[in-house]
């Protein structure tokens, strides 16, 4: 299952951990959404930070695969994402890739 988009771990500003009250300042950004792909149907953004998907932190995209792996179709998934300092909830459902 793919969400549509290319990633990269980062670091989430200090600052913004304690102010969004986040539990690790790990996260995976969004680097590329691809057009018309599930993540860009949902409204990702380049820039986004991915803290959590499916209710479990995402440190890595190790993480966020682990997540889309354990879906047993294409099912929504929520995801936790920081995007300036907000905290955006964000539901995306997978598709396969093709």
């Amino acid at each position: 299952l793919s969400l549509g988009v290319t990633v990269a771990m980062t670091h989430v500003p200090r600052r913004v951990v304690r102010e969004l009250d986040l539990l690790t300042d790990q996260a995976i950004e969004v680097i590329e959404v691809l057009p018309r792909g599930p993540a860009a149907t949902a409204g990702l953004q380049a820039g986004d930070l991915i803290v959590s998907a499916g209710g479990r932190i995402t440190a890595g995209a190790d993480d966020l695969h682990r997540v889309l792996a354990g879906l047993k179709a294409e099912r929504d998934v929520e995801l936790q994402v920081v995007r300036g300092e907000r905290l955006l909830e964000v539901t995306v459902t997978p598709r396969w890739s093709s």
